[in-house]
């Protein structure tokens, strides 16, 4: 285009000259944007120093000025005054009215740009604070479009990940969290990115849905990135912590120290180091390093109490105790569940007062004290009205057993045979909480996070050997929600029929150990079954059990989560079988195999497993909460009907901590632990026993909910042979409900 020439340019009149009072209208006018520019800028130093306050009165005084101003009406000005003020209110705690005026600003939809994402992002802020989680993220939305061209949408995603979450639906939240990570890499801030990716494993720890290996590649990926983070400060300090919590949720107490102590340097501030001091102190419980750990409960209690954090220093005090108690010393124990005690009753924590109470009980009767145990374990029922009936009834169990023994002690019950002492009370720590939000933008975490659950029910029962008493059983495992409580050995319970050698009249043949391995040699030898072809047949009958027993729409998580323990013979296999099959029939089953044979046969069923994407744990959880805050169910396949003898570690420890289970247990064949013809009252209580080809003569002794008959494989001859007396089976099942 040409440059307009002088004659082209139309002629404009000189403006007039001002009046003096239209003069002094515009000076005034002038002065009312200079000052509503100086405040608006006096609001965003204030904002960037974290005086949210100050700000808020500086976006106030610059709205009323223009307000003020002519011309009256909704003004670019006017709303740019009302979008700050807006943004103000939503930072110090008043969202609604901070929602008025940010829609008075009239965020343009259609707009690009920056400042108009910024405009949908704090409406989307303010409805995040109000609750509206669908408006909310409709908004965030709307900033994304905006954001996206520019590369600037980290924190509208992280944002949107915390919105899902709160909403329950996590694989969105995990996805929204990963995407706002790389995006926080791209634009080089590795902190930002580093939390979000470890609200993102949070996430997918929540939602069960994720392999051990896949939760665990995600959290190395956040903790990369902090280390490459300059900004070594409280904020860091967090992540790690939240990280570390990740790693105890998956059972990976090693690394969870590691992470621990990466974090109690950057957490400078008493409260702070005393939670990170807490959960190291739960990892060391978790790996048996107790002596590391009442140090560290003892510091983490004292830093609580120098900050007034009373509830808190109270459950320091109880892991604190319970760390003793597992190092043998009851009585400093008991001092420190009275001090757990008090502080529980300062802070007004009810459920921290029976949990000390009933830690008192079992120090009292770990020290012989069963009149002072009778007066806790008495206390903490009376507290504990509004806790599950598992808890409730577990502690009736404790109760009942305290008393027999006071009688015995007092004299009022002569006995002539061995006298039954009850089993001391098992301390159960729960090392693995639950994996906190880890929002990105950090919010500041409650110090009450996987401590929470320290140390829930029960005390640590000590094994008693002695040539004239009987161990009975620690506390009782209980079923599940709706499932009905076993009861003691000798208590109440369904009637039986006595028939020697039957489980119920007309019933299949209880077999004893010698006539079970007769019938296993018929079926190897004479009939050449191979053991992997019956250990198939076994494994699959154990699942479908377990499957018509358990159905996955009846469990609380889908897919259900179930821990399978596999000892070192053909029991084991049989677990690993039947883990392949669960995983098949809608579970998620986890496997832990410490004593594997280096025979092909396992070996190959170890791989079928692996490949199927079914995780091996490489430790056993040592507390029987941090398995039911994982598991729904437990299948017991460690100990056949061929096992003799004494048994010996790691087994002894992991029965000891199924016996404080009181999530299902699901027996292969014997509840381990238990003699083959006697049963064992004292050991193991399963919810559901699967005999396999048929029940052994300790199956008369289950007083489980469910009982099935697997293996339908006998041929008629060898069943005559025998006089097994098996059901029959109907139709095309391959398990029979005996009870």
């Amino acid at each position: 285009m040409s440059s307009p020439k002088p004659d082209d340019i139309p002629w404009e009149p000189e403006p007039a000259p001002l009046s003096p009072k239209k003069k002094k209208k515009k000076r005034k006018q002038l002065e009312q944007e200079a000052g509503i520019h100086a405040l608006t800028k006096a609001g965003l130093r204030a904002l960037r120093a974290g005086r949210s306050h100050e700000a808020l009165a500086s976006f106030q005084r610059a709205f009323l000025l223009a307000s003020e101003a002519p011309p009256t009406g909704d003004t670019p000005v006017l709303r740019a005054c009302a979008f700050n003020l807006g943004a103000a209110y939503v930072e110090t705690g008043d969202p609604a009215r901070g929602l008025e005026l940010l829609l008075r600003a009239q965020p343009e939809e259609r707009a690009q740009g920056g400042y108009h994402g910024d405009q949908c992002f704090n409406v989307a802020l303010a409805y995040q604070a109000l609750g509206d989680l669908p408006q909310a993220l409709a908004w965030y939305h709307r900033a994304l479009g905006h954001y996206q061209p520019q590369g600037d949408q980290g924190e509208a995603q992280a944002k949107m990940g915390a919105c899902y979450q709160a909403l329950g639906q996590l694989e969105l939240a995990a996805r929204c969290l990963q995407e706002a990570s790389q995006a926080y890499a791209r634009a080089r801030q590795p902190q930002a990115a580093a939390l979000a990716l470890g609200a993102a494993a949070g996430c997918m720890l929540q939602s069960g849905r994720h392999g051990v290996g896949e939760v665990v590649q995600v959290l190395e990926q956040s903790r990369r990135l902090a280390e490459r983070s300059t900004r070594r400060g409280l904020l860091l300090g967090q992540l790690y912590n939240d990280l570390g919590l990740g790693y105890s949720q998956l059972q990976l107490f090693p690394l969870a120290v590691e992470i621990f102590l990466q974090a109690l340097p950057l957490c400078r501030e008493p409260g702070e180091q005393a939670t990170v001091l807490r959960n190291l102190g739960m990892a060391h419980n978790a790996l048996g390093n107790y002596r590391e750990a009442q140090e560290i409960h003892r510091k983490a209690a004292d830093l609580h109490g120098s900050v007034g954090q009373r509830w808190e220093q109270g459950r320091s005090f109880g892991s604190l105790a319970f760390a003793l108690s597992q190092l043998g010393d009851h009585r400093a124990a008991r001092d420190n569940y009275l001090h757990a005690l008090q502080a529980a009753r300062d802070s007004g924590d009810v459920k921290g007062q029976w949990q000390a109470c009933e830690g008192l009980g079992a120090a009292a009767a770990t020290l012989g004290q069963y009149d002072q145990a009778l007066t806790h374990y008495e206390e903490a029922l009376a507290l504990c009205q509004k806790e599950p009936e598992a808890v409730r009834t577990r502690l009736v169990a404790k109760l009942a057993d305290a008393m027999r023994t006071h009688v015995v002690q007092v004299g009022l019950v002569q006995t002539r045979t061995q006298i039954a002492v009850p089993g001391r009370p098992r301390a159960r720590c729960a090392t693995g909480a639950r994996v906190g939000s880890a929002s990105a933008e950090a919010q500041h975490r409650s110090s009450r996070r996987w401590e929470e659950r320290e140390f829930e029910e029960g005390q640590e029962e000590e094994e008693e050997e002695s040539a004239n008493v009987l161990v009975m059983s620690g506390p009782q495992r209980l079923e599940a929600p709706g499932l009905r409580a076993h009861l003691p050995a000798g208590g109440p319970g369904p009637r039986r029929v006595e028939h020697s050698g039957i489980l119920v009249p007309n019933g299949p043949q209880a077999n004893s150990q010698e006539e079970a391995q007769a019938v296993d040699q018929e079926l190897f030898n004479e009939y050449q079954f191979s053991v992997d072809q019956l250990m198939e047949l076994a494994g699959l009958s154990c699942a479908t059990a377990i499957a018509k027993a358990y159905p996955p729409t009846s469990m609380s998580r889908s897919p259900p989560t179930v821990l399978v323990i596999c000892g070192p013979g053909n029991n084991g296999g049989d677990g690993l079988v039947c883990a392949r099959h669960l995983k098949l029939f809608g579970y998620q089953p986890t496997i832990y195999y410490p004593k594997r044979p280096n025979k092909p046969l396992f070996t190959a069923l170890v791989t079928q497993c692996q490949k199927m994407d079914i995780p091996f744990l490489g430790e056993m959880p040592s507390e029987p909460l941090m398995i039911e805050e994982l598991y729904e169910l437990v299948v017991d396949a460690i100990f056949g009907f061929s096992f003799k003898g004494d048994v010996r570690e790691p087994f002894r420890s992991i029965l000891s901590v199924l016996s404080g289970l009181t999530v299902p247990i699901a027996s292969i064949d014997i509840p381990s632990g238990w003699d083959v013809e006697k049963g064992n009252s004292g050991g193991i209580q399963p919810d559901l026993l699967i005999s396999l080809t048929a029940p052994k003569k300790s199956a008369t002794q289950f007083t489980g909910r469910y009982h099935y008959l697997g293996g339908r494989f006998v041929p008629p001859a060898l069943e005559k042979k025998y006089q097994l007396n098996l059901p029959s089976y109907p139709d095309t099942e391959c398990v029979y409900r005996l009870q």
